[in-house]
């Protein structure tokens, strides 16, 4: 069973992981990472403060 997107994303969002280092810990192509990400930051009221 996949991962839901918000449980990896908070890897990247609370925990200051890289969409790389998220990826692996969650055993999931970058790509897929990303796309949970934006997926999450799209449904909820997340603002990257990092830019």
């Amino acid at each position: 069973m996949s991962p839901s997107p918000p449980e990896p994303a908070q890897l990247v969002i609370d925990q200051g992981y890289t969409i790389r280092e998220a990826a692996e810990a969650m055993n999931v192509g970058k790509s897929t990472m990303a796309l949970f990400i934006r997926f999450t930051a799209e449904t909820t009221n997340f603002h990257d403060t990092h830019s």
